[in-house]
């Protein structure tokens, strides 16, 4: 048998085992195109290359999901047990996010076991709701790198003192380089954001523009809209901050 019948043979064999395997899976695909998936985000998660993007329809997912790979999840639907990250360059995109995971009383939560270390997270066009029951929006674990982006969130019910902090109202002990946050509303929300780079090695830029945050009339347990320590350029343009009280921290300022 020549060389190229072999090669013929080989490839008929492959082209069937692949039709196959198609046909096979056409049958099972699950809602977010995953052969024999579970039908759960999590089980879509985990079957998404790192790199890759995960497209949630809408819908509601109760449970609690984990990133741990690089990879874009974006979509329409709402995730109400919170969100763990525990991978690198993380993007969420256009979901609801309520409830939280087991290790800590946030929506969304930074894994740093082990001493690990997460490079790069972007949330946007999400909503983050606290349900007024006293979680925080997100908590960094202080093991964040990279840029930290926040843009075009709503971001509401947030009845604890703070509401985004990048190390958990401690001295960074990770360095982060840029942090975005811009284009995201504050809704009936009582306490404050605070991006804190690392002492003896600063984040280049904080930007923070296009901010809309209206506390007339609510109890705050606060210091100021937002905080930023240990930047080299900060820009702040084009917020709309409004009813700023000293929240029983003696403070009460717009920017810190």
């Amino acid at each position: 048998m020549s060389i190229n019948t072999l090669k013929t043979l080989l490839l008929t064999f492959l082209l069937s085992s692949f039709n196959f395997a198609q046909d096979d899976c056409d049958a099972g695909l699950d809602d977010f195109g995953i052969c024999g998936g579970d039908g759960t985000l999590q089980g879509a998660i985990d079957a998404t290359e790192p790199g890759g993007t995960v497209i949630v329809p809408g819908g509601t997912y109760n449970e609690t999901i984990t990133i741990d790979k690089i990879l874009i999840l974006t979509g329409s639907g709402s995730v109400t047990g919170g969100v763990v990250i525990a991978g690198w360059n993380v993007v969420i995109d256009g979901l609801s996010l309520s409830g939280r995971p087991s290790q800590k009383n946030t929506v969304i939560w930074v894994d740093q076991s082990g001493g690990a270390v997460r490079n790069n997270i972007t949330i946007s066009n999400c909503v983050l709701d606290g349900e007024s029951d006293g979680k925080y929006a997100f908590y960094g674990s202080n093991s964040i790198t990279g840029d930290l982006t926040f843009d075009g969130n709503t971001i509401q019910n947030m009845s604890s003192w703070y509401v985004i902090d990048n190390t958990g109202s401690s001295d960074a002990t990770t360095a982060l380089d840029n942090v975005v946050f811009t284009n995201n509303t504050l809704s009936n929300v009582l306490g404050s954001i605070a991006f804190r780079g690392k002492q003896d090695d600063p984040m280049t830029s904080a930007t923070i523009t296009g901010n809309t945050a209206d506390y007339t009339g609510l109890s705050l347990s606060f210091w100021a809209f937002i905080e930023v320590d240990n930047a080299q350029h900060v820009e702040i343009a084009g917020n709309s901050i409004h009813g700023i009280s000293d929240g029983g921290w003696g403070e009460g300022q717009a920017f810190q």
